[in-house]
């Protein structure tokens, strides 16, 4: 059985410790167990863990980050070893939980086109290093912002990353329900997207790490008048197992959520230049099934 921490991931509750130590499943769980000052970063990650679950919109997003430390924690050698996973963890938790906090505040009307939302992990602490490029209405009652960030505001060219919020009028205030960012990212303008399947989705567009075009973007579907997150990612998962022996993919994939379907160039794992794929293009029909995107079919043509 695993410590708290990794039932968390399965129940979203925190279970006593004493009955979480009565079958340890691996030699670190045995180790967590036999020493109390683990136990105490184990009872306190677990309690920042559910916090933070419990305030982001993408908790499918965190619950694959935390099964990642998890690996990352039952790797580990050593009582210091196993102890500076946690630290590490609890540092990225607690970063993560301000910047939400911050996040969440709501704004006036008035400050959408000149004030940065606080989407950076930092917390903007420069209101100079982020500037509003774009802000307008999405649709209905949403509107958004896009932002984009400097390392040196004396060279507001050099853009080092950005982000882009989608926010709900309520009364005089508009409060955020979404947003995507990071560095090297830049976002589009969100879209309202409805498709064959009575799927009405929120994308929220971005492309990440320059050349390689990773996809930084979120999508989320509308369930009465909720935004639930859509899980976009282990799809990618099941794709790789589908492609032909010896092909790769090297760059993101950017679906078309109205049409259900999707592109991407197959690179031989011979290939020495990224920028010349030789694997053929793999076609990719899509569906929509609780919140989770699925493949339905992948035909490669060489």
């Amino acid at each position: 059985m695993r410590v708290c921490v990794a039932l968390l991931l399965a129940l979203l509750t925190t279970p006593a410790l004493a009955a979480e130590c009565v079958r340890p499943s691996n030699t670190v769980e045995r180790i967590i167990c036999g020493t109390p000052a683990l136990l105490r970063a184990d009872a306190d990650l677990s309690a920042l863990y559910a916090r933070v679950r419990a305030a982001t919109p993408y908790p499918v997003a965190l619950d694959d980050a935390q099964q990642g430390w998890l690996r990352t924690r039952n790797a580990a050698r050593g009582v210091d070893a196993i102890a500076e996973t946690y630290n590490d963890r609890a540092q990225e938790l607690a970063a993560l939980a301000t910047q939400l906090d911050a996040i969440r505040q709501s704004i006036a009307p008035e400050g959408l086109g000149t004030t940065c939302l606080k989407l950076r992990e930092d917390g903007n602490p420069d209101e100079d290093s982020c500037t509003v490029i774009g802000f307008g209405p999405v649709e209905g009652d949403l509107v958004y912002q896009l932002q984009d960030w400097v390392e040196d505001p004396a060279h507001p060219g050099a853009v080092t990353g950005g982000g882009v919020v989608v926010l709900r009028a309520r009364g005089d205030r508009l409060t955020p329900v979404a947003w995507a960012s990071g560095e090297d990212a830049q976002y589009e303008t969100p879209r309202i997207v409805r498709n064959d399947e009575g799927a009405v989705l929120l994308v929220l567009t971005g492309r990440a790490d320059g050349d390689l075009a990773r996809n930084a973007g979120r999508v989320l579907q509308q369930q009465g008048n909720v935004w639930q997150e859509v899980d976009d990612l282990s799809w990618l998962a099941d794709l790789r197992r589908r492609l032909p022996r010896g092909t790769e993919i090297r760059r993101g994939i950017f679906p078309d959520y109205a049409e259900l379907h999707a592109e991407t160039p197959l690179w031989l794992i011979t290939d020495a230049d990224t920028d010349t794929p030789t694997g053929g293009v793999a076609s990719i029909e899509l569906t929509l099934r609780r919140n989770q995107v699925l493949i339905r079919d992948v035909q490669v043509e060489r």
